[in-house]
């Protein structure tokens, strides 16, 4: 079991979702961090690549560490899998295993 979580307040700013797992389960002591980009169908399209192709963006993987890196200092021995979840207006998404 998993606690659903919107968010932790961090130094560096707000992680947009976790999973949490519950302290008396197998899942104790993984989390995992989501960060969402949006990106809207009228950028999407002046990028002119396809949503497959669709590259992963340094800021925002560096953005999503620095809360990886928080987290770790307040929970030392969890494991935290990340995620970069990139929406294209109503064109698709792309889901980074960072």
């Amino acid at each position: 079991m998993v606690y659903l979580g919107y968010g932790t307040i961090l130094p560096q700013g707000k992680t947009d979702l976790e999973f949490i797992g519950k302290y008396d389960q197998k899942y104790a002591g993984l989390r995992f961090v989501v960060e969402f980009k949006y990106i809207s169908n009228a950028k999407f399209k002046k990028m002119k690549t396809p949503v497959k192709n669709f590259k992963l963006k340094k800021k925002d993987a560096d953005q999503l560490k620095n809360y990886v890196d928080s987290l770790k200092k307040s929970y030392p021995t969890a494991t935290i899998k990340e995620y970069l979840i990139y929406c294209f207006g109503n064109k698709g998404f792309r889901v980074f295993d960072i």
